[in-house]
């Protein structure tokens, strides 16, 4: 069941994880891998050390959004949870239907505490991987 969820995760955040990539693939200067291979790179090194770099604040924007969406939703995985497997968010439903305020709110707390942690670790590798922080770095 674990996996079940997992891959049903995966395939309904997919479609904007994609557009995403296309969106940032998209604004890359062409020039800018032109000039990379002109330079002496080849076409292996110019996508890992080039494009790469430029494509990790959509890559990290678009898991952030999956793992929100993931953590918070109920509709689809309902179906497949089971007694081995249960999700946070359907334990507060389940909560809040047996009037178990308090273990709503609190379990409630745990998902807001657990996707700001994320959060904060998504950005600070959104900043670790971008160029703008490689730059600076070298130049200092």
């Amino acid at each position: 069941t674990a996996l079940i969820i997992i891959f049903l995760f995966i395939f309904r955040h997919l479609p904007v994880g994609v557009q995403n990539g296309v969106a940032a693939l998209y604004q890359i200067d062409r020039s800018i891998e032109e000039a990379s291979l002109d330079l002496g790179y080849n076409s292996y090194q110019t996508f890992w050390k080039v494009t790469m770099p430029l494509l990790m604040p959509a890559f990290f924007t678009a898991l952030f959004y999956a793992f929100v969406k993931s953590m918070t939703a109920i509709s689809a995985v309902i179906f497949v949870v089971s007694g081995k497997w249960n999700l946070i968010t359907v334990r507060i439903l389940g909560s809040v239907e047996n009037s178990d305020l308090a273990q709503a709110a609190a379990l409630s707390y745990v998902l807001i505490g657990v996707i700001i942690l994320a959060m904060l670790i998504l950005r600070w590798l959104t900043v670790s991987f971008s160029y703008q922080e490689k730059i600076r770095r070298a130049t200092a």
